[in-house]
């Protein structure tokens, strides 16, 4: 099952993947750091709500769970390009979030987040042009730095284990194109803003 569960999710997703890209436009995005400060203010506006929400799901320790949280990444990457706290605090944040109640749900989610960490270390390189490092703005797109894999591989591992059922896999992809599809929308409706 442990295999065959990720190349389901990933053929199953796999357009709503290629629809986030496009959405998000991040390449472009990197041509000038306001443009940059506002993907990254539009993933805090996903995230901050939602990992709030996963921290009541049963099981998310097993997650190594306050290691992955992205938002102290983008908080910090956003005051280091100049939002002070109270503005970082103030961001629209996001409503429609995917409906997650269980751990295989919350692993669905964290499928997405997961895999944007590894592509992040793409863009990391491209952020350099711009004066960003992890140290300066770009935690987000870096958040494990060299642990990238070491992190992906334990996270996978931790899938294989715990969707061990029909009803869990169906579960966790549901949830994985339950959150492409919310931020894909989130992403449209920040960018008509």
């Amino acid at each position: 099952m442990g295999v065959g569960i990720f190349l389901q999710v990933k053929q199953q997703t796999q357009h709503l993947h290629d629809q986030l890209e496009q959405s998000v436009d991040i390449f472009n995005q990197l041509a000038h750091i306001d443009h940059y400060r506002s993907v990254l203010e539009i993933f805090y506006g996903f995230y901050q709500p939602l990992e709030n929400k996963l921290t009541m799901v049963d099981g998310v320790e097993l997650l190594e769970f306050h290691t992955r949280l992205k938002v102290p990444h983008l908080r910090s990457d956003l005051q280091a390009l100049g939002l002070q706290r109270e503005s970082i605090d103030q961001l629209q944040t996001c409503n429609e979030l995917p409906a997650i109640h269980s751990l295989a749900g919350a692993l669905g989610y964290w499928y997405v987040v997961e895999g944007a960490t590894l592509g992040g270390q793409i863009i990391s390189k491209q952020l350099a042009k711009l004066g960003i490092t992890i140290d300066h703005g770009g935690a987000f797109f870096n958040a494990y730095g060299t642990n990238t894999a070491t992190m992906w591989l334990n996270f996978k591992n931790i899938v294989e284990q715990r969707v061990n059922t029909q009803e869990n896999e169906n579960i966790f992809i549901d949830s994985a194109q339950e959150t492409f599809v919310k931020l894909i929308h989130w992403f449209r409706l920040k960018n008509d803003d």
